[in-house]
């Protein structure tokens, strides 16, 4: 019988093809169910040809006749038709020494029906600066006022008078200003209002090995997807000595995992909060928008020069149960821009959460009174 050649040579192509098929993984689709998926990350992404990813920038809004003031700490959420903000304030009748966690330090609240123009209750609660005509909701409670951050409870069975949750505490001052405290950790605090508020004792205590933990915005939330309280707190990385980022859990917001240290950071840089948060279209997705600080960089009048440490706001993300962030890109998400005032010593701040403020906008707020606005969706 004769042989064909031409048949032969088709058959062990396609042996060898199979082979070559075999030694490969083959990866495996990724099921999203009926979940909302961004392309804030690589997981459903293998490979680019001819395309790029792309970051949004965000845009300025025009400033509405009542925005809310120029401070730092500042937490926006939406209950409902009605959104709520807190930020950190202080009495100017106070004359001790202001170390961060100062006596000094409050509270501030204030509601909109739109998010653009605020309203600021005279709620009668502390007397300040002589008067109770104000809407402190927190005073004289050092040093938990210097970072309180407050959130909204969505777990299903929460207590009514629980409804909402903060997380507040700071070690004090100790080796950075030669006095040698003791460390404090973070104290659970709840509301049924975001207006009343009781403290519930320390839930996550301080480790000295963490030297100047908590000096931030330590973020904490109900996930969903995670079924348990998540917490992202300030640590610093060792050996470089960079502020960065840790992660805990919690079943009941009293007892918290060991916490597992993500350091995002790129060589050089500071992320001085981190207010990382589910996203509200697809709550599994967590966006961080933590302002990056980079000493060295930035305006130096000769009346301070710590006006060289400049800082902006970076874009990353993490998933429900991860412990690592994803930088897709390296370059600020918001800029300073042109305004010189934004290139000073930590002017660059956003409040926690990006929110609707519309039927396809979002708005994220900047401490400097400004709110900047994205499409729905439309971070990359």
């Amino acid at each position: 019988m004769k042989r064909n050649p031409s048949g032969d040579a088709l058959k062990l192509i396609t042996l060898a093809l199979l082979s070559v098929l075999s030694s490969e993984a083959i990866a495996e689709p990724v099921d999203i169910g009926s979940r909302r998926e961004l392309f804030v990350d690589r997981l459903l992404i293998d490979q680019l040809d001819d395309v790029t990813l792309k970051l949004h920038q965000p845009v300025k809004a025009p400033r509405p006749r009542s925005p809310l003031p120029v401070r730092h700490m500042i937490t926006v959420i939406k209950n409902g038709d009605r959104f709520q903000a807190w930020w950190r304030g202080s009495d100017p009748d106070y004359q001790g020494d202001k170390h961060t966690g100062h006596p000094g330090e409050t509270v501030h609240y204030a509601v909109s029906q739109d998010g653009h123009e605020w309203e600021f209750p005279e709620l009668g609660l502390h007397e300040v600066a002589g008067t109770k005509t104000n809407n402190v909701i927190l005073a004289k409670q050092p040093p938990f006022l210097t970072n309180f951050t407050p959130f909204l409870d969505t777990r299903a069975d929460v207590k009514p008078a629980e409804r909402y949750k903060a997380l507040a505490g700071y070690p004090g001052p100790g080796d950075k200003r030669g006095l040698k405290e003791q460390g404090r950790g973070l104290f659970a605090f709840v509301s049924p209002d975001g207006i009343q508020w009781t403290q519930q004792g320390e839930v996550i205590p301080y480790q000295p090995e963490w030297r100047h933990a908590f000096d931030s915005a330590n973020v904490a939330f109900w996930s969903e997807a995670e079924q348990k309280y998540v917490c992202y707190f300030r640590t610093w990385t060792d050996p470089e000595r960079l502020r960065s980022i840790s992660r805990t859990t919690s079943p009941d917001f009293q007892h918290w995992t060991k916490p597992v240290a993500l350091n995002p950071n790129r060589p050089g840089e500071h992320l001085y909060t981190n207010q990382t948060h589910p996203y509200f279209r697809a709550p599994h997705i967590y966006i961080a928008l933590p302002t990056r600080f980079v000493p060295g960089r930035g305006d130096a009048p000769e009346y301070n020069q710590q006006d060289v440490n400049a800082t902006d706001i970076l874009f990353m993300t993490t998933r429900a149960g991860s412990q690592k962030y994803d930088r897709l890109f390296t370059h600020a998400f918001i800029r300073p821009g042109l305004d010189p005032q934004q290139w000073k010593n930590r002017a660059n701040y956003v409040a926690l959460n990006v929110l609707p403020t519309g039927p396809t906008e979002m708005s994220i707020y900047h401490r400097s009174g400004d709110r900047y606005v994205l499409r729905t969706d439309g971070f990359v």
